[in-house]
């Protein structure tokens, strides 16, 4: 499952007819006359530009975006070194990462399930920091994808774990999924639902788009997940054709560990607010109550 990073952009242009040099040169240029901006790698500007389906403006407020609540919210941008006591404790609380196929589909699904159901350390901001490291060292090594789904194994989420989830983190980590990471979200799968994960749902509901919302897919029974995600895919625990969700988390360990300098190196792209020069009118929404989403597509 540990891949060496992709580090040729050539590569990404020989597997995408939809992708055009033309463009990331545009984005380039404009993120040149932008200071507030980090600088950051054709790679990077690719992942943007794939996300939004190679539309220029919608990846330039997507850009924005990402590197704005990156500055604005360290406490799940930030401190992303294995040193940090909490954080390595919830690598071991949390199973989650990249499924290693995709689907009929072309997607890639991010996964996530509590493995220690003991609500007493649980620190929702380092679980949300986990999934972003995740997604962001995920682009890394696999490069822009046709989509992505996430399935959420509801099993052991207790209320002690409720009382811990903030709306505000729920909020900045949704908005952030919506409006500035750098993937296709197609849908959200939840298993093994039961009245926790209801009210988990109640919560997040909010903060979505229309679209998405009605992406999301609830599943009482295993069985019914394989309407949507071939079994093939997932992980043995489900009766799928990939090793177990234990196995997986492991391997996914090592690779985070094995890549924790890109991981801090990304952590330090992010915008200089003293050089911005002017606040985009979209911020106050974003970054308040109201959301203005990049466009979605779903199939």
């Amino acid at each position: 499952m540990c891949i060496k990073c992709i580090s040729d952009e050539n590569v990404l242009y020989s597997r995408d007819n939809n992708l055009k040099k033309d463009y990331v040169e545009s984005l380039r240029e404009w993120m040149l006359k932008e200071a507030h901006l980090p600088t950051i790698s054709n790679f990077q500007i690719i992942s943007f530009l794939s996300s939004c389906y190679y539309r220029i403006e919608p990846t330039k407020l997507c850009i924005e975006n990402y590197y704005t609540f990156k500055s604005r919210y360290p406490e799940i941008f930030s401190s992303r070194s294995l040193k940090n006591e909490s954080l390595e404790y919830q690598l071991k609380t949390c199973f989650g990462g990249t499924l290693p196929k995709l689907t009929k589909n072309g997607y890639q699904i991010f996964y996530a399930k509590l493995e220690n159901n003991s609500p007493d350390k649980f620190c929702f901001p380092d679980i949300i920091k986990m999934v972003i490291m995740a997604v962001v060292l995920n682009n890394f090594q696999y490069g822009p994808q046709m989509g992505h789904l996430i399935v959420i194994d509801g099993a052991g989420l207790q209320l002690g774990h409720m009382v811990k989830l903030t709306p505000m983190i729920l909020k900045i980590f949704f908005y952030f999924l919506q409006e500035a990471a750098p993937i296709r979200l197609k849908q959200i799968h939840i298993i093994n639902v039961n009245p926790i994960t209801e009210k988990l749902l109640n919560m997040i509901k909010p903060f979505l788009k229309k679209e998405l919302v009605d992406q999301i897919h609830c599943h009482k029974k295993l069985e019914d997940i394989f309407k949507y995600v071939e079994k093939d895919v997932l992980p043995s625990d489900y009766g799928g054709g990939v090793a177990s969700i234990k196995e997986l988390h492991e391997e996914q360990i090592k690779n985070i560990k094995q890549h924790e300098d890109v991981l801090i190196k990304e952590e330090e792209l992010k915008v200089d607010e003293t050089k911005r020069k002017e606040t985009p009118k979209h911020f106050e929404e974003l970054f308040g109550i109201v959301g203005t989403f990049k466009k979605l597509t779903f199939d």
